[in-house]
């Protein structure tokens, strides 16, 4: 898929994702039927590729929406994790992204919570780059890549909560070319 059909999936995702989790006006009957299949709605700005795991390519910052929806009860066994799908578009023109995968969330005391999330990304940045056609050089190896994410919160109110939250993605050294891509960055949560 060229980047320019990749980038026009994203906005359009992002789009879905913003007018089924936040744009769309909530009654208290809307948001009882959106709490029987979607969990929390989290929204924020990340610092772009910042090298945590690797090297640093590209600059700026990416605006980010995920979704954590109800965990099936079949998912019991493996300690309930929530299934989730996100959005991550770049400001300058760089590496957005689409992901999913499943979230596991532990909240302790004094309503601190601590979420592992573990999935697969579809990205537009760079596969293979050699100074002939690449901006940047930044090598993911592939388009589909692992993501996993660490995320520390607080529970402002029972509706609110804000987090930091520290993403990488990679192809696990699956492809010769390797360079990953990490994240950080502040996120604003509602919870249904």
């Amino acid at each position: 898929m060229k980047r320019n059909g990749i980038r026009a999936f994203l906005v359009f995702f992002a789009c879905f994702l913003f007018w089924g989790g936040v744009a769309a006006p909530v009654s208290h009957a809307e948001d009882t039927a959106a709490a029987s299949w979607l969990t929390v709605v989290r929204g924020g700005v990340l610092a772009h590729d910042v090298g945590l795991f690797g090297g640093s390519e590209e600059h700026g910052a990416d605006l980010n929406l995920e979704l954590l929806f109800v965990s099936p009860a079949w998912m019991e066994k493996l300690w309930a994790p929530h299934p989730h799908l996100g959005v991550c578009l770049h400001t300058d023109n760089d590496t957005n992204q689409v992901y999913g995968g499943l979230t596991w969330e532990k909240v302790f005391i004094n309503h601190i919570f601590l979420d592992f999330s573990l999935g697969l990304t579809l990205h537009d940045g760079d596969l293979h780059c050699s100074h002939h056609y690449c901006h940047d050089d930044k090598d993911l190896g592939s388009a589909v890549l692992f993501r996993e994410a660490l995320e520390l919160g607080y529970n402002i109110t029972q509706h609110h909560s804000l987090s930091l939250i520290v993403s990488h993605m990679s192809n696990a050294g699956l492809s010769n070319d390797n360079d990953g891509m990490d994240h950080v960055g502040i996120r604003y949560g509602y919870s249904f």
